[in-house]
């Protein structure tokens, strides 16, 4: 993935956009403790992308920062999406078995019962 950011970068590709949902959860344990992203956005500006983070689950944020690319003539942009696994089904959110576990047909159900706008 890396090589392909650096070529894109390179080669001034400015209508390219690589979204990162960054919920902060690997497979088995957080990203922190699995291997440190930190500073995300800066490697990404070090491969020279133009980086945005935003609220990933902000509809009207994500479609003002579509609206505006590319961000900067020459660079691909990347926008950091900042979400919560399973927003929006307390049971589910944030929480790491999520990440490879699928619900029980009572819990789907559940979820489209309560499924509302959430803060």
């Amino acid at each position: 993935m890396w090589e392909a950011a650096l070529l894109a970068s390179h080669h001034g590709v400015d209508n390219l956009i690589a979204i990162i949902d960054y919920n902060k959860l690997q497979s088995l344990d957080t990203v922190e403790r699995t291997v440190r992203l930190e500073p995300l956005g800066d490697k990404w500006r070090a491969f020279g992308w133009e980086v945005r983070e935003i609220d990933g689950h902000d509809h009207d944020e994500l479609l003002k920062a579509f609206s505006a690319v590319p961000r900067l003539s020459g660079r691909p942009t990347c926008f950091v999406a900042h979400t919560v696994k399973g927003k929006g089904v307390p049971e589910m959110e944030n929480r790491v078995e999520w990440h490879y576990r699928s619900p029980s047909a009572d819990q789907i159900d559940w979820a489209k019962k309560n499924w509302g706008p959430r803060g």
